[in-house]
């Protein structure tokens, strides 16, 4: 298990939990679709997709 140097969370397939907390809520969009619980992904120009692509980015990055 490794940890975030920046925060100290979790890190969990190179994603820290809490530094990178909209790509684990745009992977549960991907989870439940097709389930009865599905949710309207969203606006790709509103400030959650913005900051998806951002942190994407960072990634890559590292």
């Amino acid at each position: 298990m490794s940890y975030c140097e920046d925060c100290g969370c979790k890190v969990y397939s190179g994603k820290c939990t809490n530094c990178n907390e909209e790509l684990f809520i745009l992977e549960q969009y991907d989870e439940l679709a097709g389930t009865e619980f599905e949710l309207p992904y969203p606006d790709e120009d509103s400030e959650f997709m913005k900051k998806v692509r951002q942190q994407e980015n960072q990634l890559k990055n590292q």
